[in-house]
Order: structure tokens, then C-alpha cells, then sequence
């Protein structure tokens, strides 16, 4: 009898243990993929707010100044983005690349103050002929944000050069 007993209750203990493993396992198994979907949901409001910081910029600038717009429509558009943006100091200069004709020199010229000239040597205006677009582009070697300006002509750039400190040390550690 007492034999049966210890029997009994051993057997009703590993039952026990096992159904205690498996349902530990389970909440182990659906944890995971609970925080895996949390992973991704950050990564993904993540990267739909660093994105947002750059097309608030060319919003800004399509909406005060389209197609071929004037140096003092880009440059208020620009100013207007800075009064609302997160991150004011994300854009060092803002420039108008001309390109040039066979009659025309390239020329560059500084719509709005920023950490200092851009010259015909610099890595965005050197590619800007041979990626004809009318839209905007992101430069990651740059960084800048371009897209051309007139009618269907690649000849003018709108160039807006992200300040690489401000991405670095502001907006990719929040």
C-alpha cells in the first residue's frame, strides 16, 4: 500500500514537472516572438522618424519654392522649416549648383548661412550631372539631400547639405 502510494505520487509529480516544462516553454516561446515583434516595431517607427526628419526638409522646400524657384523662395522655405523642426541645425547650407553650358562656367552659389562654402571638388556636386532625377536624392558620402531644379534640365542643382555633427552626435542617439 504504501509503495502504491509513493508510485502514485511520484507519477502525479512528473506529470506535473512535464506539464510545468512545457507551458514554461511555451511563455518562453511566446515571449520571444512578443519581443521580437517589439524589435521590429521600434525599427520600424525608428526608421519612419529618422526619414521624416529628411522629406520635412524637401517638403519645406517643394511647398515655398517649386520647380525653378527663386534664391529668396528656397531660403525662406528654409527658414520656415527651421521655426518648426526638430532638429533646426540638421541643414548646414543650402546651394544652387549650376552645372554650366559650353558658353557658362559651373558656379556655386549659397542660398542660406551654413558651416561654410561648397566648392566644385566636393563629392556631391561631382556626381550630381551623371544622376539625373526629378527627385530628391540622399548623398550618404555628402551627406546632402539634392534634387534638380527647372523643367526636366539637370543643368541646376538644389543642394542641401546635412551637417554631419548634428546626425551624428544629435539625431541618430535619440
Amino acid at each position: 500500500m504504501l509503495t502504491a502510494a509513493v508510485v502514485a505520487t511520484t507519477v502525479v509529480l512528473i506529470t506535473f514537472a512535464v506539464l510545468q516544462y512545457r507551458s514554461s516553454r511555451e511563455i518562453t516561446d511566446a515571449t520571444g516572438v512578443r519581443l521580437a515583434d517589439t524589435l521590429q516595431m521600434s525599427l520600424v517607427n525608428w526608421h519612419v522618424d529618422f526619414e521624416r526628419n529628411f522629406t520635412d526638409i524637401t517638403r519645406a522646400l517643394d511647398l515655398h519654392a517649386p520647380g525653378d524657384a527663386s534664391a529668396e523662395a528656397l531660403a525662406a522655405g528654409l527658414a520656415d522649416w527651421r521655426r518648426s523642426a526638430r532638429y533646426p541645425g540638421l541643414v548646414s547650407g543650402l546651394f544652387v549648383h549650376d552645372a554650366g553650358t559650353a558658353d557658362r562656367p559651373a558656379s556655386i552659389a549659397r542660398l542660406a548661412p551654413g558651416s561654410g562654402p561648397l566648392t566644385p571638388t566636393d563629392p556631391v556636386t561631382l556626381r550630381l550631372d551623371r544622376r539625373g532625377s526629378a527627385r530628391w536624392m540622399f548623398h550618404p558620402e555628402a551627406p546632402a539631400l539634392t534634387r534638380p531644379l527647372g523643367n526636366g534640365t539637370a543643368a541646376r542643382w538644389l543642394v542641401v547639405v546635412i551637417d554631419r555633427a548634428v546626425l551624428r552626435e544629435t539625431v541618430l542617439p535619440e
